[in-house]
């Protein structure tokens, strides 16, 4: 069975425009134009099982620019023997890893192609990069894509099973929608703390209290 996997647009959008209003309540309060930037576009909590009964899952970091699966994540099986792989599309390329959260994921060290995450033999022992990880641990995995021409870099967190058989879970993923630019592991971008967030409701609160006032003379 194979599935394809896409950021859910009205997530983005969601998100955009949250940043959008976060934007416009500092620029009133700080007396200064709001400019967008680029931004972590993240896909949410997927929780999508690679193992015997959902043998391949395609993943597509960028909805937004293309239709076109950036990587394959393959459960396969030989006698007593089954493993997890992951194959990039095309040109695309990985960081295998596994990365921990906050490692530098960049066009340089995103040089890997189709790798064998882990794998189990017929006696329950393990191989592979990511063999090592404690059984229901998560770790991440850089990619480098290409959409429209252009590098892009994004990470994909994966929970594995190292006990009874190889497979694992697709949590989520996320890219950095700036060409070529870096994107650490688990980045799901800017938000702001509790102390900003405070600011920018002083600034929004006072743009409403101007405008009563205005209204009011």
């Amino acid at each position: 069975m194979i599935k394809t996997i896409s950021l859910n647009p009205a997530l983005k959008s969601a998100w955009e425009s949250r940043l959008a209003r976060y934007a416009l309540a500092t620029g009133a309060l700080l007396g200064v134009p709001a400019t967008a930037g680029a931004s972590v576009v993240y896909s949410g909590l997927t929780a999508l099982s690679v193992d015997s009964g959902h043998t391949s899952v395609n993943i597509n970091l960028n909805p937004g620019m293309d239709a076109i699966p950036d990587l394959t994540v393959t459960w396969a099986t030989a006698g007593f023997s089954n493993s997890v792989s992951v194959t990039p599309a095309g040109t695309n390329g990985l960081t295998v890893g596994p990365l921990s959260l906050g490692s530098a994921i960049t066009l340089g060290n995103t040089t890997s192609g189709a790798t064998t995450l882990t794998a189990k033999n017929c006696c329950v022992t393990y191989s592979g990069p990511w063999s090592g990880l404690a059984n229901g641990s998560s770790a991440y995995l850089g990619v480098r894509f290409d959409a429209s021409g252009q590098d892009h870099l994004g990470w994909v967190q994966i929970t594995v099973n190292n006990r009874d058989t190889s497979s694992l879970q697709v949590d989520g993923y996320a890219y950095n929608d700036v060409a070529g630019a870096p994107i650490n592991a688990g980045d799901l971008g800017a938000v702001p703390e509790p102390t900003s967030l405070l600011l920018f409701a002083s600034g929004a609160a006072g743009v409403l209290a101007l405008r009563r006032r205005r209204k009011a003379a």
